[in-house]
């Protein structure tokens, strides 16, 4: 655990960097807020992984029927944020948006391979 949120971390600040950077390379483009996309993400992501390792010491049978119902809420909590900005920040929609999707899928792609190197250890 402890070395997944070394890695979390090192993973947000990435994106964090990479939002700063974009502040300085082009700030038109750049919001407030890109930096706190990236660590929103993170806690989702991190209490999702919580989520999933706590019901592998449970029972492992469990761990499809759990592994699903925390993506779907995942993916929920992301659907609402999305729309709720998109709703309120009409004039910021766009690279709000891109930068969502950007750290999304950074983030998704992270957490697939920690799960499919925990789901490998464990067959070991």
């Amino acid at each position: 655990m402890k070395r997944y949120l070394i890695s979390l971390l090192s993973m947000t600040l990435l994106m964090v960097v990479v939002s700063f950077i974009l502040m300085w390379a082009k700030p038109d483009f750049f919001l407030p807020i890109m930096p706190v996309v990236a660590l929103f993400l993170a806690v989702v992501y991190g209490v999702q992984h919580v989520v999933i390792r706590r019901s592998m010491d449970r029972d492992a049978r469990n761990f499809v029927r759990i592994y699903f119902v925390a993506t779907t809420i995942a993916l929920i909590v992301n659907l609402v944020v999305i729309i709720a900005w998109a709703l309120t920040h009409v004039s910021t929609m766009k690279p709000f948006l891109v930068w969502y999707f950007v750290c999304y899928f950074a983030f998704l792609v992270f957490e697939t391979v920690v799960q499919l190197l925990f789901v490998r250890g464990i067959r070991r």
